[in-house]
């Protein structure tokens, strides 16, 4: 298996560019700021695994530069804040967050889905459904939808994947391969978007 990461940021993920003191337990900062090494800001974190002959395995990414993941941010916060909201309530400041793709418009993502594009990496593919997931008090990221999709290459060789797109901008973040094998185990690098493989607003 065969895996690469592209990280895009102010410096070397890595390099140690200063120190930092932390906050003490009587601080009023929240969250706390920990003691430690201060390392270059990332805007993007990808991660992507293929097998032996260069079929995609999984695909991730996570940073400032998927679009739609800080306003889910802020409304993970809000959420987190009123643990007494109802449903309603929380799909209420979901739309006002600005959410371009919330649990009613699984007809409008499935028509912005960026087909082309993904065809280019994981051959012919045929959406098989989209479900949208996480806007519960729980779930950690702020909502996503997921969508499993058959895909067929050029050799006739077909695989089953699922994707991830984030619900405010529809970015792309996850791809991971839903029939497990010794080649092709279901996996989870971190987050990715480019602005090439996000749905279409």
């Amino acid at each position: 298996m065969r895996k690469f990461e592209l990280y895009v940021g102010e410096g070397k993920k890595d390099r140690v560019i200063g120190y930092i003191g932390g906050t003490t337990k009587d601080s009023s900062q929240n969250p706390p700021v920990l003691p430690g090494p201060v390392y270059p800001k990332q805007y993007l974190a990808t991660g992507f695994k293929f097998d032996e002959t260069g079929r995609l395995l999984a695909f991730a990414a996570e940073g400032e530069a998927v679009k739609g993941l800080a306003v889910g941010g802020e409304f993970r916060e809000a959420r987190e804040g009123h643990p007494e909201w109802t449903d309603a309530q929380v799909l209420s400041e979901f739309r006002q967050k600005g959410a371009q793709y919330g649990p009613p418009d699984k007809e409008k993502l499935l028509k912005n889905l960026p087909v082309d594009l993904l065809e280019r990496y994981l051959g012919k593919l045929t959406v098989e459904s989209a479900e949208f997931k996480g806007i519960n008090h729980d779930a950690l990221p702020p909502g996503w939808w997921s969508v499993r999709i058959r895909a067929k290459d050029r050799q006739g060789r077909q695989m089953k994947y699922t994707l991830l797109f984030e619900p405010f901008k529809g970015s792309l973040m996850n791809i991971t391969v839903d029939e497990p094998s010794a080649a092709a185990k279901r996996c989870t690098p971190s987050l990715h978007e480019t602005s090439d493989l996000s749905v279409s607003s």
